[in-house]
């Protein structure tokens, strides 16, 4: 069932894939790296209809937006806002002061979290928060072990010491093999370099990511790996019951399984 709704995803509108991937979500764990690989791509579909200026202006300061890789997420929870950080801005709406030890952060987000939802920063500080940002050691780097996202989300695990430039290359490398229901031509060339795992797959699946230290932004969590055979680690697709997937470049592989096993991956 699964496999037909990824192959009618890509003809499909916004609305309808989004019923889709709900419907897909209600089903069995057995969907879910599925169903979490489509939200993701659905997600950036929506987000790219959005439009945030790139630039905005409060009094005679100018904040911009494009001071952090856009393939993070940005996620801060305002509650209770109070009037001090409200500041009103010509295009009528109210954005907040962020707090930050360094930078200078406005937001309009009010609740909630989610790819392509606005930060800004001072347009005077931007290669100063470019800098912060790609620094590996503003980050914290997890590990979350378990048969689905509930039991994942129990099972978050900080990896201390950790090798920050690993991790950012294993997000590079699940980005680049990550199934896309709007871009054919990438998975084509993906399930050409896939492999079946489903008889040697370990029962675990295995989420590594990264938030930074000043809680704002956190890495995508939708990328799924399995041990196969007890020594690999693969970026799973699944479909029902068959498990597809992308082998780690031996380098990371190296690095992150026994990682993987020492927070109880199988």
């Amino acid at each position: 069932m699964c496999y037909i709704l990824r192959m009618k995803l890509r003809c499909l509108s916004g609305a309808a894939i989004g019923l889709l991937i709900l419907l897909c979500a209600g089903c069995s764990s057995a969907l879910s790296s599925a169903a979490s690989a489509a939200a993701s791509a659905v997600s950036s579909a929506v987000n790219a209809l959005v439009s945030y200026p790139e630039k905005i202006t409060v009094g005679d300061k100018s904040y911009v937006r494009t001071f952090y890789n856009s393939d993070l997420f940005f996620n801060l929870y305002i509650r209770n806002p109070s009037e001090s950080d409200k500041v009103q801005v010509d295009d009528k709406k109210t954005y907040y002061k962020v707090p930050h030890d360094s930078l200078e952060l406005m937001t309009f987000v009010i609740s909630g979290k989610g790819k392509d939802q606005p930060l800004y920063c001072l347009e005077s500080q931007k290669a100063q928060a470019q800098q912060y940002y790609e620094d590996v050691s503003h980050w914290k780097y997890w590990c979350a072990v378990g048969k689905d996202v509930a039991e994942r989300e129990k099972n978050e695990k900080l990896v201390n010491p950790a090798d920050g430039k690993k991790f950012n290359e294993l997000i590079d490398f699940c980005e680049s093999t990550d199934y896309n229901p709007f871009n054919s031509t990438k998975n084509d060339t993906i399930s050409k370099n896939t492999e079946d795992i489903t008889s040697s797959a370990g029962e675990s699946e295995i989420v590594f990511f990264k938030k930074s230290s000043d809680g704002l932004l956190t890495s995508q969590r939708g990328y799924v790996l399995r041990i196969s055979g007890g020594t690999h680690l693969y970026h799973i697709y699944r479909e029902g019951e068959e498990i597809t997937g992308s082998s780690l470049p031996d380098e990371l592989n190296a690095y992150f399984l026994p990682v993987a096993k020492k927070f109880g991956a199988k």
